[in-house]
């Protein structure tokens, strides 16, 4: 069966559902066969609500908007495509060539990033075999807002902008996994825009065949250090991790350098920096294609 998952009323209004608890039970996910219209997609895509957005004009100091991506995933290793996208902030009519960022899978099990297009990309990954069919996995990534300079001699400062972390969904335990980097000309300069799409880049291209429990995506503000305590809490409790690490903080907005004061639950601006997707959860959360 085909479960596509309407996602933007959670996207943009979570905050006024009554997710007010600090507790998240996780009992539901999307199950992505793998097939090329098996996917769910974020219908915002505006300057303001594109959490992953970088306005390389807005570089300050090396850094433009940093921001952090949390999923709790099974990889069922079965899918059409040799690579088996988690996420990714893409068009909708992309293809591998073209601008996108994404987390995924490869055919041996190597658990990959890729930031940038057909030309100029860097890429971080493990060794094959490191994701194994049928487990949960909790996945941390997040990006401190470093630009390529465009000659290549910074590589290993574009390499260290994105972290990747696993998170043990038992105990909590937040782990480091040994990563090989690789790279297409000289990194990506450009700006980012795009929208957030889930199990795929666009629809049948890198299609993911599993399971997708929840995602957690937010702007972080410059040079912001994201403690493992706090990482374990957005894989393992989003809705604890509101609560605790973002209600009455400062935060930075998607098109912003600077902070906007007061993160609250029931606003909207606050909504467009931060959204927390627990998948099948909710009463906008609704199955259905559009």
């Amino acid at each position: 069966m085909i479960k596509k998952l309407l996602f933007s009323v959670i996207a943009l209004f979570l905050f006024y559902e009554g997710f007010t608890q600090c507790n998240t039970s996780f009992d539901k996910g999307l199950d992505f066969d793998g097939s090329s219209s098996d996917y769910s997609r974020n219908k915002t895509n505006g300057d303001p609500q594109g959490i992953l957005r970088r306005t390389v004009s807005l570089n300050s100091g090396g850094k433009a908007q940093p921001w952090a991506f949390g999923a709790i995933f099974k990889w069922d290793g079965t899918g059409n495509s040799s690579e088996s996208t988690i996420w990714s902030n893409s068009s909708t009519d992309a293809d591998l060539s073209d601008m996108h960022i994404r987390a995924y899978i490869e055919s041996g099990g190597e658990l990959a990033f890729r930031y940038g297009d057909g030309s100029n990309y860097i890429i971080r990954k493990t060794s094959s075999s490191f994701i194994s069919s049928g487990v949960w996995y909790g996945l941390y990534i997040d990006y401190d807002g470093y630009v390529a300079n465009g000659t290549g001699s910074d590589l290993a400062t574009q390499y260290s902008s994105i972290r990747i972390r696993l998170v043990n969904l038992s105990t909590g335990a937040v782990s480091s996994p040994s990563l090989s980097n690789s790279k297409g000309g000289n990194g990506w300069t450009s700006d980012v825009n795009n929208r957030i799409q889930i199990g795929v880049v666009s629809q049948g291209v890198s299609e993911f065949d599993g399971q997708i429990a929840s995602v957690v995506a937010t702007t972080l503000a410059v040079n912001q250090n994201v403690s493992d305590a706090e990482i374990s809490s957005i894989i393992r409790n989003p809705m604890g991790w509101l609560c605790n690490y973002k209600v009455g903080e400062s935060y930075r907005e998607p098109d912003q350098t600077s902070l906007t004061s007061n993160f609250a639950l029931e606003n909207e601006s606050s909504s467009y920096s931060t959204r927390v997707w627990l998948m099948g959860d909710g009463s906008g959360d609704v199955l259905g294609e559009y």
